[in-house]
């Protein structure tokens, strides 16, 4: 699995799916029980921890695979830090194939993102913000800036994608971020996973739920 370069992604993008209609995505069934409605919305689910999250990497993983069930559906992730290892997404059940990797440069992570999600290309956009766990909270120039994420949030809209973003709940916010959903993670246990509902736009927060990870 090699990452695009951007004149790749820029091919990959002119000729989008058809996202007229284009449904929530369906989430992991033991993930799922979790979400107020079961599965990802159109728009942004933000997910946030702020210890090292092994589930992480699960829970996105697995969504894209779900989402590749459905024919000609392709997903992206894109992965700044170029972290991901394509024989752990394919023990997932991902199909490469259909996957579009970027690991754009910090100064390009925003646009890019944006422009993925608009083009209506991919049912899913898997963005790992920055790296959760290490010792440091993420500085001040890795903090996701709230109107980037409302770009975003609209680009989803538009283009009918439902983007996850894993961000670093130790990074102070001015606000919060303006997305669809916001769950908090926490490893209450290496084995157990407990999420809760902190935004959602029917307004159900506070929902908690502890599972056990597969």
């Amino acid at each position: 699995m090699l990452p695009l370069r951007l004149e790749q992604l820029r091919e990959k993008l002119r000729a989008p799916l058809a996202r007229e209609g284009r449904a929530p995505v369906a989430a992991p069934p033991w993930f799922a029980r979790a979400l107020p409605d079961g599965g990802f919305p159109i728009g942004i689910t933000e997910l946030s921890s702020k210890a090292a999250l092994g589930g992480a990497t699960l829970i996105l993983s697995q969504t894209i695979a779900l989402a590749q069930r459905e024919p000609e559906v392709n997903c992206a992730w894109v992965d700044p830090e170029g972290t991901l290892h394509a024989p752990g997404l394919m023990q997932q059940g991902v199909e490469l194939t259909r996957l579009l990797v970027v690991q754009p440069p910090r100064a390009r992570l925003q646009s890019i993102c944006v422009r993925i999600a608009k083009s209506g290309a991919v049912a899913v956009l898997a963005v790992d913000f920055h790296p959760v766990g290490g010792k440091r909270a993420p500085p001040p120039h890795r903090q996701a800036d709230e109107r980037w994420v409302r770009r975003l949030q609209l680009a989803c809209e538009e283009g009918g994608t439902s983007a996850l973003l894993v961000t670093d709940a130790r990074a102070q916010q001015s606000a919060p971020l303006p997305v669809a959903l916001k769950l908090e993670l926490e490893h209450p246990s290496p084995s157990r996973l407990c999420i809760t509902v902190r935004k959602e736009r029917a307004g159900r927060v506070g929902q908690s739920t502890e599972v056990e990870l597969p």
